[in-house]
């Protein structure tokens, strides 16, 4: 009996987080690769992967503790994880900083984050909770379902105005509502809005006039009047007009004429001369965000993506050197940039669109894959869609565009992104599909690309052309068009 007891004490050491690198290293090699080994051999095995999660502590690899660290907690059983209040303290502050980050690029997972970090005892800020709360109704603002876009404006309109402005007759601080809803992408909300108040009120405020007539241009496609004075100058008027229609074509062309013409009547009823200046001459401001205004003006391809995705321009050239050079290699270099960064799922997106533009689209979904898995954004779903549809799938890319697409806040340019992937690569019936589906959710003003994209695809033709225009923002997928004109510069 005595040595049954002895058996099992032993047994109850043995198993104990703290001696599992003692039977470890009775096995030859470092600690750390065997433990590696452990785990590739028996994902779940908890004691080593919470091992391993101090290692990536020490090692300065958030992404890595992170993962393990979950996998300890979702094993933990009856009796919870098997870890000492430091590791708990250790997870709870990763998960808060992760959080922190997603917050900063306006990622709903931010919310889960920070609910996560504070069931373990993290201190979270309550501006912290606020903003996930408010991004979450930016989301919802944005998606395609009436009732999900509904109850997004009352929340987003709540977090932004205040709960008796929101429930009382329009106020002036809509028309900022409006421009914050547009900001985030929810087109549609930002035209319902300013429709409402421009029905309900003499008239729409002249500092919101602008994008009423943006909102109204892309819902409606009609050429409406630019607002101008006898001391608009041309170049003036073409920015204003750039601003409404920025796809250009007949439409900006035309209100560019129109508004010439009525700022020429109005001069010479004011005693001025004609407007002076070539539309053709006039410079139009970028259209990225003012931070990647530098990486929109830069030739190199690495110095764009690097600003994209927050990267250095020297990571992205030793990823592609080693994807031409040593495709072997690569994996396991992007493999530690998974552990160095705080969010992996952002990192494995960065890796899955790099190998998208630079013609690997089966490394691109299995990255694209281990992005949305942990983290679902609609630019992730996105990103898999274009790149599933890139490795000849073009099935499993339509179900993940539709998904992508419902959220995004303008459906049909994202579900041409898709056909377009799905044209190249020679699916034209599931394109012409996807086409279809795009025109009967679009605004009037995007109705010409979609019509022109359908006539290639027909014709046999690669529709990337018709992509629209191109700026840096990650949730706009026009953006990888932008890079991939530039990815064999």
């Amino acid at each position: 009996m005595n040595r049954w007891l002895v058996a099992v004490a032993l047994l109850g050491i043995a198993l104990h987080p703290a001696c599992a690198g003692r039977h470890a290293g009775s096995r030859g090699g470092s600690e750390h690769e065997r433990l590696l080994a452990d785990v590739a051999a028996h994902p779940n095995d908890s004691a080593a992967n919470l091992r391993l999660a101090r290692y990536a502590l020490a090692a300065k690899q958030p992404g890595a503790a992170l993962r393990y660290f979950a996998v300890v907690e979702a094993n933990g059983g009856l009796f919870g994880p098997r870890w000492t209040s430091s590791d708990r303290k250790h997870y709870g502050d990763l998960l808060r900083e992760r959080g922190a980050w997603r917050l900063q690029h306006n990622l709903v997972a931010a919310q889960a984050d920070i609910a996560h970090a504070r069931s373990l005892g993290a201190v979270v800020a309550p501006e912290m909770l606020q903003r996930t709360a408010a991004i979450q109704a930016w989301a919802d603002s944005c998606h395609a379902a009436d009732d999900i876009r509904q109850r997004g404006l009352q929340a987003a309109c709540k977090a932004t105005i205040s709960v008796g402005a929101c429930a009382a007759e329009p106020a002036p601080q809509r028309g900022a509502f409006a421009a914050a809803l547009w900001q985030h992408g929810a087109k549609r909300a930002t035209y319902e809005v300013l429709r409402e108040l421009a029905r309900r009120s003499a008239g729409v405020p002249s500092e919101t006039r602008l994008l009423w007539l943006q909102a109204q241009a892309w819902w409606t496609g009609t050429i409406v009047p630019i607002p101008i004075a006898p001391t608009t100058t041309v170049c003036e008027l073409v920015a204003l007009a750039d601003a409404v229609w920025p796809t250009h074509g007949a439409a900006f062309d035309a209100a560019v004429q129109r508004g010439i013409e009525t700022l020429d009547d109005w001069r010479s009823r004011h005693g001025l001369p004609p407007a002076v200046g070539d539309v053709a001459a006039c410079q139009l401001a970028p259209a990225a965000p003012p931070a990647l205004q530098p990486a929109l003006a830069a030739v190199a391809f690495d110095d764009a993506f690097a600003a994209r995705w927050q990267l250095t321009a020297k990571v992205v050239a030793t990823l592609r050197r080693l994807h031409q050079q040593a495709p072997a290699t690569v994996d396991r270099a992007v493999v530690e940039l998974l552990d160095a960064g705080l969010d992996e799922a952002w990192m494995a997106a960065a890796a899955g669109e790099l190998f998208d533009l630079i013609g690997d689209p089966a490394r691109a979904r299995r990255y694209w894959q281990r992005a949305v898995d942990a983290n679902a954004d609609p630019a992730f779903v996105q990103g898999l869609a274009v790149a599933v549809a890139h490795s000849g799938d073009p099935d499993a890319a339509a179900i993940w565009a539709t998904q992508a697409a419902a959220a995004s806040g303008d459906p049909a340019l994202w579900l041409l992104e898709v056909a377009s992937a799905m044209a190249a690569h020679g699916s034209s019936p599931e394109a012409l599909t996807l086409l279809k589906q795009a025109r009967s959710v679009a605004g009037a003003a995007d109705m010409a690309a979609i019509d022109t994209a359908i006539a290639r695809v027909q014709g046999g033709g690669d529709d990337h052309a018709t992509v629209l225009s191109a700026t840096l923002d990650l949730r706009d997928p026009q953006a990888r068009a932008w890079l991939r004109a530039r990815v064999a510069r």
